[in-house]
């Protein structure tokens, strides 16, 4: 799967992870190593899992180190990514200590999905390294985030084939 990726990609092809994730899908297909389910089906219910937050349940004193462990390792995580994003796209100040003046409103967007996600009752959300993959095709603002948020949005109508995917 790599392979093929990076083989595409040295080729100076663009999409070439795309190209690389259907080239191996269609091969894991043919051999029957993953399941064909269709391409469309209406999207699955949030309701099992919409605002189903047990807060009293979580209370009690182990809640306190949960809380820790998940604040620190959002913090580094998120911090790291975004920094390592930033400086791919060039949007970095130069000089000691490399900072952003964005840096602090893109770690509340970060935060405020972590809590949009636990509302929706979806597993921790943050910021993912493969951003790197945008930036690298030419994506460095607001609308390139929002044109993949429209697209994941289609995606649930598509979640047969999504599930194709290896």
């Amino acid at each position: 799967g790599r392979q093929t990726e990076a083989f595409v990609d040295k080729l100076k092809v663009k999409g070439a992870i795309l190209i690389g994730i259907l080239v191996v899908t269609v091969i894991s297909i043919l051999l029957g190593i993953s399941e064909f389910g269709g391409v469309m089906a209406p999207p699955p219910s949030i309701a099992p899992t919409f605002l189903q937050l047990d807060v009293f349940g979580a209370l009690g004193v182990g809640i306190v180190q949960v809380v820790l462990v998940f604040v620190l390792v959002e913090i580094f995580d998120a911090t790291g990514t975004l920094i390592g994003v930033a400086k791919r796209a060039g949007l970095l100040n130069e000089g000691p200590g490399e900072t952003s003046p964005a840096l602090g409103r893109a770690l509340m967007a970060d935060s405020s999905a972590i809590v949009a996600g636990s509302l929706l009752g979806t597993s921790s959300t943050t910021a993912y390294v493969e951003s790197a993959s945008g930036v690298q095709a030419g994506g460095r603002t607001g609308l390139t985030a929002l044109v993949i948020g429209v697209l994941f949005l289609a995606a649930l109508f598509f979640s047969p084939l999504a599930g194709s995917v290896p």
